[in-house]
């Protein structure tokens, strides 16, 4: 198991992170004050459906 700091994340923020492929990650940020990342099997379709539901 590997960890890595994030710089796009702030050290004070709260963060919920599920990444197994750390090649394939998505950041979501979240109107509660904290962001997730996870690491879809298929990022781009995954933000696509995304924007389409917001």
């Amino acid at each position: 198991m590997t960890a890595k700091v994030f710089s796009i994340i702030p050290a004070s923020a709260k963060t919920v992170i599920f990444v197994t492929d750390r090649t394939k990650v998505v950041y979501i940020p979240t109107k509660d004050g904290y962001s997730v990342l996870l690491s879809p099997k298929h990022p781009e379709e995954m933000i696509n459906w995304m924007e389409e539901l917001w």
